[in-house]
Formats: structure tokens, sequence, C-alpha cells
């Protein structure tokens, strides 16, 4: 049987398996497999501290290919801590990165920032230009006043909702 029908197959049963830990035992039955199934296990993200997100982030920017199977990548850089100028900084820093991986996140469906403050309108008009597939982003706004003239503002319909657990407004946008 031809190889290359072979992965494609091998991809395809990949795809329908459940994410985590039965998609990860999966790519690790065999080096073979594991090559062909690794981008899988990147398909949906959700990271709820910064080390792992900037590590993540850091790693799809070194392998593009990798970076284009993302379909859902949710960040909570500073989930459940204090807010401070030192985690401000650190997430402003992690906003870039994503950034600058926007345009390889092709097939991106869902993103989510779920930080102390919403990201620069940069972050927005690149995610706006790199994934044309990207339907659905969220965001907290923080205590920044949302700026209505930038990318997120004038590019989306949005549907304003509030947590009864949180106090923090959070925007759902379907583009």
């Amino acid at each position: 049987m031809n190889p290359i029908l072979l992965n494609d197959i091998l991809v395809e049963i990949g795809s329908h398996v459940n994410p985590g830990p039965d998609l990860l035992n999966l790519s690790l039955t065999s080096r073979w497999i594991h090559s062909n199934i690794y981008p899988l296990l990147f398909r949906d993200i959700e990271l709820r501290d910064y080390n792992n997100s900037q590590k993540i982030v850091q790693h799809l920017l070194l392998n593009p290919q990798v970076a284009r199977t993302v379909q859902s990548l949710v960040l909570r850089p500073s989930f459940l801590q204090l807010s401070s100028e030192e985690l401000l900084a650190r997430e402003q820093d992690l906003a870039r990165n994503v950034e600058r991986l926007a345009p390889n996140l092709y097939n991106l469906r869902k993103f989510v920032w779920d930080g102390i403050e919403i990201p620069a309108s940069s972050l927005w008009a690149s995610l706006k230009l790199g994934c044309p597939y990207l339907k659905q982003i969220g965001a907290n706004l923080g205590n920044e006043k949302l700026d209505p003239d930038s990318e997120v503002s004038s590019s989306i319909s949005c549907q304003k909702q509030f947590s009864r657990l949180n106090p923090i407004s959070c925007f759902h946008f379907l583009i």
C-alpha cells in the first residue's frame, strides 16, 4: 500500500480520536504513528498559565507546520493570579508572540484571550489577516477602555456578556 495513503488514513483516524489522553496515547504507540499524529496534539489548545503559554507559542513559532493544525487557542496567562505590573508586562510579551504567530494559524477557528487586559489592536489585526477561518473570539476587557477605532471593534459584531461569578466584562465575538 502507498505510504502516503497510509499516512493520510492514520491522520484521518487521529482526527476522530478524542483530544487529550486518548490522542496522546495513540501518538506514543510507535515513532511512525507519532510523526503523523503529533500535529493533531495541537488541534485544541487551552493553557492556564504564562510559562506554558509562552512555551507552546514559542514551539508553534518554531514549527509552523504544527501551528497550521491549531483550530482552537485559549490562553489564560494570569489565571487565578492577582494583577501586577509584572504580570501585565509578561502578558504583553506573550501577546506580541501570538501576533507573530498569527500568520501561521491558518486553520484557527477560535481564539480566547483571558488575561488581565485586552491585547493591543495589532494582535487582532494579525489574527484577522492570518486566520481566514477565525469565527469565534473572546477576551476579558480588564480596566482599559476599548478603543472604538481598534481592529477588534471595527471588524466584528459583538455580544456583551457578563458573568455572575466574575465582575470583569467579557466579550464573545462572532466575526
